[in-house]
């Protein structure tokens, strides 16, 4: 998991870089237009921002975490229980908390430089679904307190890159043309029609000719502008419940084990598993990253070692899966 951070934090480097540079690492012809906007070796800047989310996913996971136990790493200790909380905590922020904010930090101005709204929403969500279920509507004041720190550090990124004004805009253009509201509306007759049976795997572009509007005349629309809508128009309700249905089984499993497993260690593995995936989930209903290999990719490989984690111990207590 640390590899992976270190990975989509590496990834986020490279955007910022780039795009502070003016350089392109993609042919330029091949981009979605937003010349100069961060996207590291991704075509598209949102597939970008989602693969951030990874990485914001893991050290938002790693706090909550870090607010569930007491200890710092690992099984706890007679030790570790024992000592005073505020010595905990500063260990744990001189050691894994500071890596942890380092690599925040640097996703963050990532996610903030490719101007994607959905790379601000989707952790923030993220952050709400698991606070909820974790403490049950307890602890409210520190969950605001929790968003509330996460959009100004945003904002204050924003404001020393001279970026406010233009994250600003982008929010205000959901509602227009080309924005998700835009495309859902001229493709939700595709999906009423198609309910059931859908139109087939990869004939989304075939079918969207026949139902093209006038204000679509002059648009390029490979995809629905959002996972679930573009499998349902694709393989029905049917099939993006059977989709769907494994990836909520894994989750309510992990979940679970966050708050009843024993083992520190079994409850930050299933919660760093849960949370990546809750947010790319999320993520989902605006875009369609779990197309892009170099995200799916991760998806599953979470998926995988959320199905592992909440088996780890149940064997033996000493033996793990």
């Amino acid at each position: 998991i640390w590899f992976i951070l270190f990975v989509v934090t590496a990834q986020a480097a490279v955007g910022i870089i780039a795009s502070r540079l003016e350089l392109h690492l993609v042919p330029i012809e091949q981009l979605d237009g937003h010349w100069f906007f961060a996207r590291g070796t991704f075509v598209n800047r949102n597939h970008y921002a989602a693969m951030l989310g990874i990485g914001v996913s893991l050290c938002i996971a790693s706090f909550i975490a870090r607010s569930l136990t007491n200890a710092h790493r690992g099984e706890s200790t007679l030790e570790e229980r024992q000592s005073p909380a505020i010595l905990r905590n500063t260990y744990f922020m001189l050691t894994e908390g500071t890596v942890l904010c380092g690599c925040l930090g640097v996703l963050l101005i990532g996610i903030l430089l490719s101007e994607s709204r959905g790379g601000l929403i989707a952790p923030v969500l993220t952050l709400v679904l698991l606070w909820c279920y974790l403490f049950r509507g307890a602890r409210a004041t520190q969950l605001v307190s929790w968003i509330s720190a996460l959009i100004i550090a945003v904002f204050l990124v924003a404001f020393a890159l001279g970026e406010t004004d233009s994250l600003v805009n982008r929010f205000a253009s959901i509602y227009e043309d080309g924005g998700w509201l835009f495309v859902w509306r001229a493709v939700a007759p595709i999906a009423i029609d198609n309910w059931f049976w859908g139109v087939g795997v990869g004939a989304f572009i075939a079918n969207f000719e026949l139902y093209r509007t006038a204000e679509f005349m002059q648009w390029q629309l490979p995809h629905a502008h959002s996972q679930y809508l573009h499998l349902m128009i694709e393989q029905g309700i049917p099939g993006l419940l059977l989709w769907m249905l494994p990836i909520i089984l894994v989750l309510r499993k992990a979940l679970s084990k966050v708050t009843t497993a024993k083992s520190m260690y079994v409850r930050k593995m299933c919660l760093m598993c849960a949370t990546v995936i809750i947010t790319l989930s999320v993520h989902s209903i605006w875009e369609v990253h779990l197309q892009q290999p170099a995200i799916s990719v991760y998806f599953y490989v979470f998926l995988a070692l959320g199905i592992v984690s909440t088996e780890i111990y149940t064997k033996s207590d000493s033996a793990r899966v």
